[in-house]
């Protein structure tokens, strides 16, 4: 009722001693020893029951306040869709994106420290033809981890390796004729970036990110031709939606 203070399990208890002890008072004015006798042990044995009741009671409400609602710590998985998109001074668009996967594997050695591996890839849509993104990071994580709560925002930072690729390109040789084949750019970089896990069980979470990479294309091979010095800037984004696995569920507060 309104104005009425919660009831704690320690006010519960004590009333539940109180009505029990008013309850198991000798019978005054019995026909018989033997009833009185019979009397005592039913209200022992209700006295018993009622005190055993309280204590479950009890019990099982601090363990569903202590059940940890999110777990960072130990081995992870993830899998996501993912959207991309490159950008860069020699592009046709300026930007051009497209629609991809991205997984990943790590490890939490504290629940708000962990390393992890993500490899990605998308079909990237431009004026001369779709072509592919890959990206491989490794880096760190830092989670605002709490076990009470369900959502579990973090940070994190990558070394990162990337490659675009396209089948059948034409190059001119230079002496009129052409020569058809797979061309590839590959370059390192930096990736950092956020996101978000809400946890449905303390196992699974739905994981949601947004990372950047800056960095250069610097090698150009073409077919089993390769080039250094391409020194081609480009930033590229991804945005992951998908879900994330904790297998080890941890016991940290």
């Amino acid at each position: 009722m309104a104005g009425h203070a919660p009831v704690t399990t320690s006010q519960l208890n004590r009333h539940v001693m109180t009505t029990v002890t008013v309850t198991y008072l000798p019978h005054i004015g019995g026909d018989s020893s033997t009833s009185s006798h019979k009397h005592t042990a039913m209200q022992k044995a209700l006295f018993s029951t009622i005190l055993a009741s309280a204590l479950f009671a009890s019990t099982t409400m601090a363990q569903v306040a202590l059940a940890p609602k999110s777990n960072t710590s130990g081995l992870f998985f993830g899998l996501n869709s993912s959207g991309s998109a490159i950008r860069g001074d020699d592009f046709s668009n300026g930007t051009e994106s497209g629609a991809g996967l991205a997984a990943q594997i790590g490890f939490g050695f504290t629940p708000r420290f962990a390393l992890y591996a993500e490899a990605a890839g998308a079909s990237i849509r431009s004026d001369f033809g779709n072509y592919g993104l890959g990206q491989f990071d490794l880096g760190a994580r830092y989670n605002f981890a709490n076990t009470k709560r369900a959502l579990v925002p973090y940070l994190q930072a990558a070394l990162s390796a990337r490659a675009a690729s396209q089948d059948d390109v034409v190059i001119d040789d230079g002496a009129g004729g052409t020569t058809t084949g797979k061309l590839q750019v590959s370059g390192t970089g930096f990736t950092f970036g956020g996101g978000l896990e809400y946890f449905f069980t303390p196992k699974v979470a739905l994981n949601t990110s947004l990372g950047w990479t800056v960095g250069e294309f610097s090698t150009v091979k073409f077919e089993n031709v390769s080039v250094d010095g391409l020194n081609l800037d480009a930033t590229s984004t991804r945005f992951n939606l998908g879900i994330s696995w904790f297998p080890m569920l941890s016991r940290a507060k």
